[in-house]
């Protein structure tokens, strides 16, 4: 099985704002990157930097 792994960061106000972020986050994802149609999101990981947080989207082929 194939797995793409991907890093970005998002400002934190709230945590219906994060939410909402890593859910647009996910569908710009897919919508950019045809190979992740077949996959699903495994894993979600959030690193706190003093500037944003650190998100981590793990998918692996189905």
């Amino acid at each position: 099985m194939t797995s793409f792994v991907y890093k970005t960061a998002v400002g934190y106000n709230s945590a219906q704002q994060l939410l909402e972020d890593v859910r647009e986050t996910i569908k710009d994802l897919r919508r950019v990157h045809p190979e992740l149609e077949d996959c699903s999101l495994i894993d979600l990981s959030l690193d706190k930097t003093p500037a944003a947080l650190q998100v981590t989207l793990s998918f692996q082929q189905t």
